[in-house]
């Protein structure tokens, strides 16, 4: 008999445009690779569409929107103007607050479209999607559980909360809370689960040490490798981001404002290409003046890496491993990023690529030097095409998600 899955993520798996569909990209055609696939989408975000990877690897698709039909208590908390009280009836809600999208009349539909079906195994990608499992496992036969964490969300949100300030401030309460609240959800859910992961070490080291009991596995996010471009002399700076993920749009930011000034400074002739999916008019704000170009939702970054200098990180939060150094890797093109941006991939600054205080001057320096010298760029471009190639390829990460699942799935 042929095994069937069960694959519930926040966003349509691709094999290229977005990091996270990327990554619900290789675990769905690890499943593919042992039978037939349900993919179930609480559609949470951006959507980019792989029509014809969906059709080799996805048995049935279906979508469920979540737009506008948010959870009316977080909507209500959402509104109370005391900052104390807000904080404190979020506090007694008890869920993450992106998780405010996954309303009763959406897990209705989740029931609808899987009551009375049968699954070998199902997998949940991104800790988001994590509430659907307890009103699930009464109507549906679920099978054995699978959860590809990717990101640790409640190390990032506390992250989030001390760099916000004091604990007095509503906005690093906030955070704390909501840091509490992952902690919760993940320990509810994965202490049940087959098969729990994340995508770098020490990511899971962390996890495993604040949950005992859960052992995470390292599973990193991949990339194919392309044919890189010529060598390009211009000043083009370029970042590549989904922009409804916080750090990515805080990276801009702040790089706009902090950094890029000391950049022209030095070279005038500087230009920085924001390009990914989903931007916001806040991002579109912040990148409205002439040595800014924004492209929104690109439907092929090949040309974009291939006529850039130096593809630039300057992600200050958030954790996990990052595609877009792994993607730039794969077209050749020099890196550099602060330590938040390249940690979990084993890169070595001055090797690899450069890597930048989380200081305006500083990263802006290493902008400027990787930008001065060619000879520099190419070496460190090379070593960082040549690591990528030899640890990240994405059929040796698919092939390892199925072998790991094959064994757990064996030890039921």
């Amino acid at each position: 008999m042929t095994s069937r899955f069960l694959h519930i993520t926040p966003i349509l798996p691709a094999t290229a445009g977005n990091g996270l569909a990327m990554r619900t990209g290789m675990f769905l055609e690890a499943l593919a690779a042992l039978g037939e696939v349900d993919v179930l989408v609480i559609d949470l975000g951006s959507r980019p569409i792989d029509e014809a990877f969906l059709s080799e690897h996805a048995t049935n698709l279906n979508i469920v929107e979540t737009a506008g039909r948010h959870d009316s208590l977080f909507d209500l908390i959402s509104r109370i103007s005391d900052d104390k009280e807000r904080s404190a009836a979020f506090e007694a809600y008890g869920k993450p607050s992106i998780t405010a999208s996954i309303s009763l009349p959406v897990i209705q539909d989740l029931i609808d479209i899987l009551a009375g079906k049968t699954y070998q195994a199902t997998l949940l990608s991104r800790s988001t999607v994590l509430p659907v499992l307890e009103h699930l496992q009464e109507k549906v036969t679920l099978g054995s559980i699978l959860v590809d964490l990717d990101d640790d969300d409640a190390a990032h949100s506390q992250r989030r909360a001390d760099q916000a300030g004091a604990n007095d401030n509503d906005q690093a309460r906030w955070h704390r809370i909501e840091a509490l609240a992952y902690e919760k959800l993940i320990d509810q859910t994965c202490r049940r689960a087959r098969l729990v992961s994340l995508a770098n070490r020490g990511s899971c080291l962390s996890l495993a040490a604040r949950h005992v009991g859960v052992i995470p596995e390292c599973i990193p996010n991949s990339i194919t490798m392309q044919e890189p471009g010529p060598p390009v002399s211009e000043p083009r700076l370029l970042f590549v981001g989904n922009y409804q993920y916080f750090p990515n749009e805080e990276g801009v930011a702040w790089f706009i404002d902090a950094v890029f000034p000391h950049v022209l400074q030095e070279i005038p002739a500087t230009r920085l290409i924001v390009a990914g999916s989903s931007p916001r008019t806040s991002l579109r704000e912040v990148c409205n003046r002439t040595d800014v170009e924004l492209i929104a939702n690109p439907e092929d970054l090949g040309p974009l890496y291939r006529n850039a200098s130096i593809a630039v990180v300057p992600l200050r939060s958030g954790s996990g491993t990052r595609i877009k150094i792994l993607e730039a890797a794969a077209y050749g093109l020099p890196v550099v990023s602060t330590a938040i941006g390249a940690e979990g991939l084993d890169l070595v600054d001055g090797k690899h690529l450069w890597i930048g205080e989380e200081d305006g001057p500083a990263f802006a320096r290493a902008c400027v030097s990787a930008l001065q010298n060619d000879t520099e760029r190419l070496q460190r471009s090379s070593a960082l095409r040549k690591h990528v190639a030899a640890h990240y390829q994405r059929h040796d990460v698919v092939k390892r998600i199925s072998e790991l699942i094959t064994q757990r799935l064996q030890t039921v």
